[in-house]
């Protein structure tokens, strides 16, 4: 263990541990709850805010940002690593991920989306009919009912 600028033993710190759980996205908190930190030969006499704290503080030593940013920056490294596995196995000629890796954004921009269109001339059909109101018999009648009737008709039917 090398020496604090205060003359200090540097205390242990597990630093694959911490990558390993970045990768994984673990919060602080669990982090916290299984990194042992060494102080003066004894293990985790430290409470886990004090952890935490500690681990940040560590963090800002030796790369500038906080635990959030870590796991962050391993978050994309982790994106990057699985895009080019699945870039592999697509190149081996697994068809459906070809087509998916086909259809993402930062390669081919392929989609399912069928588009229809129509270059003929459209017309319109406009259909209606009257229904009589309730009550009202339906045998054909001489007189056809009147605007009021069809609409009365139209407000019972619903």
């Amino acid at each position: 263990m090398s020496n604090n600028p205060d003359g200090a033993p540097r205390k242990y710190f597990n630093w694959d541990l911490l990558e390993s759980l970045a990768i994984l996205q673990a919060d602080l908190k669990f982090v916290a709850e299984r990194m042992i930190i060494e102080e003066k030969k004894e293990l985790n006499k430290r409470s886990q805010e004090a952890k935490m704290k500690f681990i940040n503080r560590r963090l800002k030593e030796r790369f500038g940002f906080t635990y959030v940013q870590y796991k962050e920056e391993k978050r994309e490294a982790k994106r990057i690593k699985l895009r080019q596995k699945m870039w592999d196995i697509a190149m081996k000629g697994n068809v459906p991920l070809l087509i998916f890796l086909s259809k993402q954004e930062e390669f081919l921009r392929y989609s399912d989306k069928v588009e229809q269109s129509h270059s003929g001339e459209v017309k319109t059909m406009t259909l209606s009919y009257s229904v009589p109101p309730k009550g009202i018999d339906n045998k054909p009648k001489d007189k056809k009912l009147s605007e009021q009737d069809e609409q009365h008709a139209v407000i019972n039917e619903v």
